[in-house]
């Protein structure tokens, strides 16, 4: 599918605003955020999708600033986002671009990195490539059984992220399924979305691409 930005964004007085597409995001908060002057900690807030990049950046930081602890709390993109404006965080995490009205409050983002928003399903299963439309009305649930698409007779079982995931926004996005997709399970993290397709042969699910692992299979998509 197409590919979601990760960014950064800050809190100031002048705010300043980037285009990209579904983003992940960093921000950061005025004057509540802490600094390294003040304790030493630069602590991050936000998308499990960035868990990667963050943890190597994290590294990288810590090695090149003897001292300073670096922390990263995966909570989801709009849990990031609040933190930061809310000054619980430094740095917040975003799999999307900052809304008009959390530029409006005074964040600014920077994009971070690019990724790409995988559809996975259960290596078992016979299927190997949808089309976005096709995608898209599995998860509207007008499209109800594998058997419709190519796969084996078996109610499909939509797997998808919870409101607030930077993930989930840039794949409603991408689908045009926005506040119509009939998720049979929404879960809190991109780990989670991996393990549930991997266990179950009738699933579908979408996730980073950077995090999808060999229990899954990513679906070619036209």
């Amino acid at each position: 599918m197409d590919t979601a930005t990760e960014t950064t964004a800050e809190a100031t007085t002048e705010t300043t605003t980037e285009a990209a597409p579904a983003e992940d995001t960093t921000a950061e908060a005025e004057a509540p955020a802490q600094t390294t002057e003040d304790n030493g900690t630069v602590s991050t807030d936000g998308s499990t999708s960035m868990e990667k990049v963050i943890g190597a950046l994290g590294e990288s930081f810590m090695a090149q600033n003897d001292g300073v602890t670096f922390t990263y709390n995966p909570t989801g993109s709009g849990s990031g986002i609040t933190a930061v404006e809310e000054g619980r965080c430094d740095i917040g995490l975003s799999s999307r671009n900052l809304k008009d009205e959390e530029v409006a409050k005074g964040l600014t983002q920077t994009v971070l990195a690019y990724d790409g928003i995988a559809i996975i399903v259960n290596p078992e299963n016979p299927v190997a490539d949808l089309d976005i439309d096709t995608i898209a009305r599995i998860y509207k649930g007008e499209i109800k059984n594998w058997s419709e698409v190519g796969g084996n007779d078996a109610e499909i079982v939509l797997i998808g992220r919870e409101a607030g995931s930077g993930t989930r926004d840039g794949f409603e996005s991408i689908t045009e399924t926005e506040d119509a997709c009939a998720y049979r399970q929404e879960l809190t993290s991109t780990g989670d979305v991996i393990t549930t397709v991997a266990q179950n042969p009738d699933a579908i699910g979408y996730a980073s691409l950077a995090s999808v692992k060999d229990s899954v299979k990513a679906l070619s998509v036209g």
